[in-house]
């Protein structure tokens, strides 16, 4: 027994000892510790936004569980946080008898990006809705949601910070960042660790020795990946429609099982939103280490030069709002200078020795839709879409051209047929607002269809931008909650 104990000191003591060691030669050589145990998934995957979101806006952080969060204490315009990082003021996380708790999970919408302030946010306008529509019941609101957020965050942030909250009713609005193409990898393989085991990686990494040993072994382990990884790489969604109904079904699930009650909420988009547009600016993005962020295909299909079918006052008066971020993108793709009839003889010029393209037909298409003969542009984009019937900006296209022909019908189908093959912007997709509501049949979930009930208020003029309400439409977000809260008689069976 006794050797076993001196065996036992004399290791601990043989650790002690290299930790020491190794912490003078960091010490002396300067050597950090993202330099020790760099997280390279991200970067080698060209898993672009997680690289964006972790510092967004300077608002937010890195977390080693969730990739990042709100940082503490902010009090800048919207990014108003408390200690705990989400927003909103201070709560105490075992709640009064007498407070009606809601928490709401989702992405930069309900966060109220582009809002003029805080209480403008469809969260915190139903917090005050039912505090005058039911004057004996205090209600509190605690804002968890993230830009940037999928689902699959918003699962991680309930299990390891909601189910101790016990709130009384859990809001979840996702989609946005789900249905957009990211980089090489999903979400879920970002997210495979256990919570013990992040948090034990998270303990471990405040030791030399645990770094050093990582930063050999990584490099053994990524060597002997790499050469069958680089094989199948292919641009992924963040989350796929399947793995977003297990999700949010896993969300409901232990929300009910902690006593919550739950509310699904579709999420809406614009469906005449330029496509592939909003995110240009970030192709040529690159690391510190001189790599670039986005995936090749992503900076080759955003780097196109494909003309759109741009009417400027259209623009200006469906996003007067517009924040000025997305107003010099698309400035940079709107060109409504130059001679038309010498671009035009440019393109034909190519047509005629047949050395063209799809962006050949496409800008063809563009220059005699500024010119008004609408016909000719009709032509040249059907060309197009005979060779890229799967192209989003095709489509988009073809339904402005349709617009110029007194086409409605035309032009919403082809609207539609470009958002849902926009993966290049964050806008959700009809198939994750169908498995939202195939979800909420199937379990009996309470679910507010704001995607219905914008197309009923003229949909395309109640956002600021490819996905984010205006005031107006958070408006009509709240009061939706409100009446869906009032039909499911909770608030009875509370009294």
């Amino acid at each position: 027994m006794k050797k076993a104990i001196l065996g036992l000191l004399i290791i601990l003591l043989l650790l002690a000892i290299s930790e020491l060691s190794l912490r003078v030669v960091l010490m002396v050589f300067h050597w950090t510790r993202g330099g020790l145990s760099p997280e390279k998934s991200i970067t080698q995957n060209k898993l672009w936004q997680q690289q964006l979101f972790s510092s967004f806006l300077g608002v937010q952080q890195s977390d080693p569980y969730l990739l990042w969060n709100f940082k503490p204490h902010l009090n800048k315009h919207l990014f108003v946080t408390n200690s705990q990082g989400t927003l909103g003021p201070e709560y105490k996380t075992k709640k009064s008898p007498e407070t009606f708790r809601i928490l709401l999970l989702g992405d930069s919408s309900p966060v109220g990006l582009g809002l003029p302030d805080r209480s403008s946010a469809f969260g915190e306008q139903f917090q005050r809705l039912l505090s005058e529509n039911f004057p004996n019941q205090k209600f509190e609101l605690i804002n968890a949601a993230v830009s940037g957020y999928t689902s699959a965050q918003g699962l991680l942030w309930l299990r390891k910070y909601g189910v101790k909250l016990r709130p009384d009713l859990v809001l979840i609005y996702f989609g946005n960042n789900d249905a957009s193409y990211n980089g090489y990898m999903e979400d879920k393989e970002l997210f495979s660790r256990p919570v013990w085991m992040a948090n034990l990686q998270e303990f471990l990494s405040n030791f030399a020795l645990y770094r050093t040993m990582r930063s050999i072994l990584l490099p053994l382990k990524e060597k002997l990946l790499n050469a069958s990884a680089s094989q199948s790489k292919r641009l992924k969604v963040r989350v796929s429609a399947e793995d977003y109904y297990h999700n949010i079904e896993a969300i409901a699930s232990l929300a009910r099982q902690s006593g919550s009650r739950v509310m699904l909420m579709t999420v809406p988009v614009p469906s005449q939103w330029p496509p592939a547009i909003e995110f240009k600016p970030f192709v040529n993005l690159q690391t510190k280490a001189g790599q670039p962020v986005m995936a090749e295909e992503s900076r080759n299909t955003l780097s196109q030069d494909m003309a759109y079918c741009l009417d400027w006052s259209d623009i200006k008066q469906k996003y007067p709002q517009i924040d000025y971020w997305t107003l010099n993108v698309l400035l940079q793709v709107y060109a409504d200078t130059g001679n038309l009839d010498s671009s035009i003889q440019s393109y034909q010029q190519k047509l005629n020795v047949g050395k063209y393209g799809v962006v050949d037909l496409n800008n063809l298409a563009v220059l005699y839709w500024r010119k008004q003969n609408h016909f000719k542009s009709l032509q040249y984009i059907t060309q197009a879409l005979a060779l890229d019937s799967t192209n989003a900006i095709l489509h988009y296209n073809l339904g402005m051209i349709s617009e110029k022909l007194g086409d409605s019908l035309s032009a919403s189908g082809e609207f539609e047929k470009a958002k849902e093959l926009d993966f290049y912007s964050l806008r959700n997709k009809k198939v994750y607002n169908d498995k939202l509501k195939l979800l909420a049949q199937q379990q009996k979930i309470p679910l507010v269809d704001l995607d219905s009930i914008f197309l009923v208020h003229d949909n395309e003029f109640l956002f600021i931008d490819h996905c984010h309400p205006k005031p107006e439409g958070h408006r009509l977000m709240a009061e939706a909650l409100l009446e869906k809260f009032r039909q499911t008689g909770w608030m009875d069976a509370l009294n």
